[in-house]
């Protein structure tokens, strides 16, 4: 895992198998796995943060509708389910929250893994 997600450095073999040029030590294993899924927790709360502002700009949309029934409705409310990357909408910000929710997941679990480990 952290050989995948890039925080441990290795070459590959033809096979594609890593090669580590150096064998880490437990504690810093345990370290890039606290790191890690600190990073993951704070990019989820950004999106959190982002997802209210998406719904909050959705909203704005519905209540000018409301509000001006012959215009056309407003863009956060058109593309809100959008998944487009290259669009900021309410379906991108969920979309990426669920992923770094897994990914928080992932990493909750190995540091549980090796704080289990290490009580024996």
């Amino acid at each position: 895992m952290l050989i995948a997600d890039g925080l441990l450095p290795a070459a590959r073999t033809s096979r594609g198998d890593p090669l580590l040029p150096t064998v880490p030590t437990w504690q810093q294993c345990r370290d890039l796995i606290e790191q890690q899924r600190d990073r993951c927790l704070q990019r989820a709360a950004d999106l959190v943060e982002r997802i209210g502002i998406e719904v909050q700009a959705v909203g704005n949309d519905i209540a000018e509708a409301r509000q001006n029934p012959l215009l056309p409705l407003g863009v956060d409310l058109t593309a809100a389910n959008s998944h487009r990357s290259s669009e900021t909408t309410l379906a991108a910000a969920l979309s990426q929250l669920n992923s770094v929710r897994m990914q928080i997941i992932d990493y909750d679990r190995a540091l549980k893994e090796m704080i289990d480990r290490e009580r024996f």
